[in-house]
């Protein structure tokens, strides 16, 4: 919590088994939170009481390389909303509009992921889409 300013940098700056830790408190950003895909990376959020994420997040994939983001959120609570369902000014995965889920809070094509005294809410959008 005391080395960035913001979650976003301190997603910038993951490396390898790298854990980030945030303050309670809210934390916001615009547009989706897109962790970098290294090879072998495990990225591990843990939050004090009272943690709020407030932005969409991508858990990437890489078949070509077979490689896939994977790691832990422990006691925060992620959330998104959306007064506009379809053109909110979100990020859409090409061809995911045709499978009926435009916009969502975690995109997780990677894994595995671990969710432990979390909680996922959603307001006109998908809390978790997977694409495997």
């Amino acid at each position: 919590p005391d080395t960035h300013s913001t979650l976003p940098q301190a997603v910038a700056a993951l490396q390898s088994e790298h854990e980030v830790k945030i303050r309670r408190g809210d934390q916001r950003w615009d547009g989706v939170l897109h962790l970098a895909l290294t090879e072998n990376i495990t990225s591990n959020f843990l939050g004090e009481q009272g943690t709020r994420l407030l932005g969409r997040w991508l858990l990437p994939a890489c078949p070509v390389f077979e490689s896939s983001s994977r790691g832990s959120f422990q006691r925060v609570t992620c959330a998104y909303a959306t007064d506009d369902y379809l053109y909110g000014g979100a990020w859409v995965l090409e061809g995911e509009e045709s499978e009926g889920n435009p916009h969502a809070l975690l995109v997780v094509m990677g894994g595995p992921w671990e969710f432990a005294k979390c909680e996922l809410r959603a307001a006109s959008a998908e809390a978790v889409v997977g694409i495997w």
